[in-house]
């Protein structure tokens, strides 16, 4: 009987980490001009090296992507 409860504690903990890690981070940010600072809307986002993984700017320059 301990065993078997020992096996499942280890079991649950281990499905826990993985659900933990599996979570994507979400990035923020603004695109702005490099001259006079104002947003610049309608510019492509993507994650280097996944390009499916892709938004863009808003009408103010921030954008909200998940990475993987």
């Amino acid at each position: 009987m301990n065993l078997i409860r020992l096996l499942l504690t280890c079991i649950l903990s281990l499905a826990g980490f993985a659900f933990a890690n599996a979570q994507d981070r979400v990035v923020t940010g603004k695109v702005t001009d490099s001259k006079d600072g104002a947003p610049v809307p309608g510019v492509t986002v993507m994650v280097k090296g996944n390009n499916r993984v892709v938004t863009q700017t808003q009408a103010d320059g921030s954008f909200r992507i998940a990475v993987p």
